[in-house]
């Protein structure tokens, strides 16, 4: 996300707004938001410091969305076909 805002604002296409991320983790989106948890996660991994970090300089924002409506499981999960069937009428493929 970082290098693609380097690049589209590096061709002149700046961009004002924080980036949103949908994510179907709420561990990850409260822990983001919320900088007086840091001192409890010091065993967290340092990408999620790094995260945080973002959301707090408004670089990125993240947005909850329920693993029904996330269209990047088709990609990174094996589905049954109902469920794919239902994803990848999202992306406006038949």
């Amino acid at each position: 996300m970082l290098w693609l805002h380097t690049l589209l604002d590096a061709i002149g296409y700046s961009q004002t707004s924080p980036t949103t991320i949908t994510c179907d983790n709420t561990a990850t989106k409260t822990l983001s938001e919320d900088p007086l948890l840091h001192s409890h996660i010091k065993h967290i991994d340092i990408k999620y410091h790094f995260l945080c970090e973002r959301v707090q300089s408004t670089d990125l924002c993240l947005n909850y969305i329920n693993t029904k409506h996330n269209v990047a499981d088709m990609f990174t999960k094996a589905l049954d076909v109902k469920q794919f069937t239902y994803l990848r009428n999202f992306l406006g493929l038949k």
